[in-house]
């Protein structure tokens, strides 16, 4: 059995969330965190359902003034299981889970979103940690502030 649309429907509305179907092969729904709220974004194909929180964070952080953020989010991806952080084209930090829709049932959509958003307030604690941003030095306080 595969994962149709009418399937992942059913899904959705059976976990009691409401969602807007974007287009024939794409959801939007979401939650509220413990901190924050979290959008969703389900695409499905012949091949795989695709949970996206797009943004993850919705921070206007300039990513490339920031290596050792950079680095732990690598490290992230790293430490993670089925969840993987990503950049989209638009430079959105992306939270993403793939299954397969051969034999994905409503356990796996259930166990799939208990885990994103786990990992989605789990890992924002993680990425923005003020160890990462406290200078070392004067000269760095001095970079930082520039």
């Amino acid at each position: 059995m595969h994962c149709t649309a009418e399937l992942l429907e059913e899904f959705i509305k059976r976990y009691g969330w409401a969602y807007e179907r974007v287009d024939e092969s794409t959801w939007l729904t979401g939650w509220a965190g413990a901190s924050t709220e979290y959008p969703l974004m389900i695409h499905l194909n012949d091949t795989a359902v695709l949970f996206e929180v797009r943004p993850y964070l919705d921070r206007s952080v300039d990513w490339k003034m920031h290596p050792e953020l950079m680095i732990r989010l690598m490290q992230l991806n790293d430490e993670t299981q089925i969840v993987k952080l990503a950049f989209s084209k638009e430079g959105d930090l992306i939270l993403a889970a793939h299954a397969l829709t051969i034999y994905f049932g409503y356990e796996n959509f259930n166990y799939l979103i208990g885990i994103i958003a786990y990992y989605a307030d789990q890992l924002q604690l993680e990425i923005f940690t003020p160890s990462l941003f406290v200078p070392e030095s004067q000269a760095e306080k001095a970079y930082l502030l520039n």
